[in-house]
């Protein structure tokens, strides 16, 4: 559990460390509070019946302008 929460940890600094690299400013405070909605939104699937986003893209560029 704790090396979990120490990984949770680096994981919301290196989101605050790249911010600041940016120019943004991203508190702490905030950054522990969205990181983990952030993450937890990447683990959801984002495809229908192994079609993902970029598939769907290319299936309808094709159709929509055949070679």
């Amino acid at each position: 559990m704790a090396l979990s929460l120490a990984i949770a940890g680096l994981t919301v600094a290196a989101f605050v460390t790249a911010a600041r690299a940016s120019g943004s400013l991203l508190p702490a405070g905030h950054a522990a509070l969205i990181v983990p909605l952030i993450l937890t939104a990447m683990l959801l699937p984002a495809s229908v019946a192994g079609w993902g986003w970029r598939a769907r893209a290319r299936r309808r560029r094709c159709f929509r302008w055949p070679v």
